[in-house]
């Protein structure tokens, strides 16, 4: 991609982004639920912060609220096969970057995160892929607010997502 500058819109919240074209993320395969979008940047919102909007740059009506998965679990990667991180062109032993869907309850509490299917991002390329787990461990309702969460910083992104 060039070094040029685009714009992507939010079509929930009418806002809109300039982006540069090297942080865009392709997902050749696209999104589960949307195979039809392959262009997404991660857009920050300091009220939601530390969980950050992942908006299709190929439609403005898609847009997903994604947290770093190791505010959860620290040591959420090693759970996710090595062969999917291959498959992405991630080395064995390079810096991995996986991303939850969260969705925000009308508390903290009852709000969770998808740890069935992460989006796994290779920085490197800046390509991304849809994964779905196979362990039974994980859930597609993980609550945020855990003994293992940072529930403090969680709390105040769910408050600032109600104002």
């Amino acid at each position: 991609m060039s070094d040029r500058t685009a714009l992507a819109t939010n079509e929930q919240t009418q806002t809109t982004t300039q982006f540069r074209e090297e942080d865009v993320i392709f997902f050749e395969a696209g999104l589960i639920g949307y195979e039809d979008c392959h262009l997404f940047i991660v857009m920050e919102n300091a009220a939601l912060s530390p969980i950050h909007i992942l908006q299709s740059v190929d439609r403005s009506d898609v847009a997903l609220l994604v947290l770093d998965s190791k505010v959860i679990a620290a040591d959420y990667n090693d759970a996710i096969p090595a062969d999917a991180w291959r498959n992405l062109g991630v080395a064995e032993g390079s810096a991995r970057l996986s991303l939850v869907v969260v969705v925000l309850g009308n508390t903290a509490e009852e709000s969770t995160a998808n740890l069935k299917a992460p989006l796994l991002i290779n920085h490197e390329t800046m390509t991304g892929s849809h994964v779905t787990l196979q362990d039974p461990r994980v859930s597609v309702t993980h609550p945020l607010i855990s003994s293992q969460s940072n529930g403090a910083v969680l709390k105040a992104a769910a408050a600032g997502n109600r104002s």
